[in-house]
């Protein structure tokens, strides 16, 4: 079991100091191979302050933040996350509100320490001819932070920006809908003939 769980870790290592490179030969002038940045956009049909208020609710990121299990406010802006991964392995980290406008933007970077070092926004600004609201997500991963950092950016998927994208369209369908549909292709795997769900 131990020989099991170093090679897992000496994978995962790889995989990590292999992205960072590839990350250095596409962007030779940056510096800092050691975060990773992204930003992901999408327009959502309510107001800046219903979106604002929704996603300021901790409890209701895990609706549509399908890697969480739970998020639980403890107090003096930090709040406690819980994820989940393949096999059922888990990642907890503390993270701290550093700016928070209402209506307008959340700002947070987890706490000195944790196991998935990340930092980051979300700004909600009306769409243009009142048509809703952008949603915008800017964050920072720190995938070489530590064997930890690592482990936890590996439970979230190769691509955390892929996610997030992912998470951003759930938010949408939540917003707009009441709840995150999903197609028949999502529901069974491999091929099958198109067909409404049971």
């Amino acid at each position: 079991m131990a020989a099991a769980t170093v090679a897992v870790a000496g994978i995962t290592a790889l995989d990590v100091m292999c992205g960072q490179r590839l990350r250095a030969e596409e962007n030779p002038q940056s510096t800092d191979h050691k975060t990773a940045t992204f930003t992901r956009t999408i327009a959502v049909d309510r107001s800046p302050e219903e979106a604002y208020k929704f996603w300021h609710n901790f409890d209701n990121l895990p609706k549509f933040m399908t890697y969480l299990e739970s998020v639980r406010s403890t107090g003096n802006g930090r709040s406690h996350w819980t994820a989940k991964g393949l096999a059922g392995i888990t990642a907890e980290w503390d993270a701290e509100i550093v700016r928070d406008e209402p209506n307008r933007v959340i700002a947070w970077k987890s706490v000195e320490g944790a196991a998935f070092e990340n930092a980051g926004s979300v700004r909600f600004d009306k769409a243009p001819g009142d048509r809703g609201t952008i949603v915008r997500v800017d964050m920072d991963f720190a995938p070489g932070g530590g064997p930890l950092s690592a482990l936890a950016g590996k439970l979230l998927g190769k691509d955390i920006g892929m996610r997030v994208h992912h998470d951003l369209r759930n938010f949408k369908q939540v917003l707009e809908l009441g709840e995150v549909t999903q197609s028949d292709a999502s529901i069974h795997p491999g091929m099958h003939p198109a067909q409404p769900p049971a």
